[in-house]
């Protein structure tokens, strides 16, 4: 399937604000994952925010108390952490894919929900995803995507001029997915052979954002970074329509 290329618009920064709430789901292999939430419990719209490799930073709970803000209910998770696993690229390759489905079925059943990552948070997610689509209590379940930043789906890391080579979830993945791509990070130049894979079973929508390293990394202090990440909720709340376009 073509993706959709959209150009993001930028404008002024995000304020700071602290999470609302702390939230534990005790899951059926005896895990107790502890949420920091943000929103109220009554939003129309849950997103289930997986953190990357090193954890949750301040630009990401900025993020969340934005959207926050714009009427959502965000639950972060370090999910290394949450299994003690130490923080790295190779923890979240080994995070099982059943807690995660199974927090999604738990987080999807009265309302709408977005799973949100960025980088390597996208293999967790898209696994627990996988694994949620082959729970047989899913059939009322609330899914309508998720919205991915600058993902990295890789097996191993590419060495220069080597062809990319991707986790079987990428191809395997048959949700509707918008990614944001950040101009300057240095995977968008495996972006075409990315969407390839994704595409063979799901839709898929890409907004580039130019200037930008990473929405999440604080040292990227660009104003290009200041003002997406400004732009960042109603962005996001196009993303969701776009999701919308295509029931799970």
């Amino acid at each position: 399937m073509r993706s959709c290329l959209l150009l993001f618009i930028l404008l002024p920064a995000l304020a700071s604000a602290g999470p609302v709430r702390e939230a534990t789901l005790s899951l059926a292999g005896g895990e107790e994952w502890t949420f920091e939430v943000y929103g109220r419990p009554d939003a129309a719209v849950r997103v289930l925010w997986i953190a990357a490799a090193f954890g949750l930073h301040a630009a990401h709970r900025q993020a969340a108390a934005a959207l926050a803000e714009r009427g959502m209910e965000v639950w972060q998770i370090d999910l290394a952490e949450a299994q003690f696993l130490p923080p790295g690229v190779g923890s979240l390759r080994r995070v099982p894919a059943g807690p995660v489905g199974e927090a999604i079925h738990r987080l999807a059943r009265d309302r709408d929900l977005v799973v949100v990552s960025n980088g390597y948070g996208a293999v967790p997610a898209l696994r627990g995803i996988r694994a949620w689509q082959g729970r047989a209590d899913n059939r009322a379940d609330r899914l309508l995507g998720a919205i991915l930043f600058s993902p990295n789906l890789f097996a191993r890391i590419p060495r220069l001029g080597e062809p990319p080579v991707f986790l079987p979830v990428t191809a395997a993945t048959s949700v509707p997915l918008f990614i944001f791509q950040a101009g300057r990070n240095g995977n968008r130049w495996h972006l075409p052979a990315l969407l390839e894979r994704l595409e063979r079973h799901a839709p898929v929508y890409v907004r580039h954002l130019p200037g930008v390293t990473s929405l999440f990394y604080d040292g990227d202090t660009s104003a290009e970074t200041r003002m997406a990440r400004a732009a960042l909720p109603t962005r996001f709340e196009q993303a969701i329509e776009r999701l919308r376009d295509h029931p799970v």
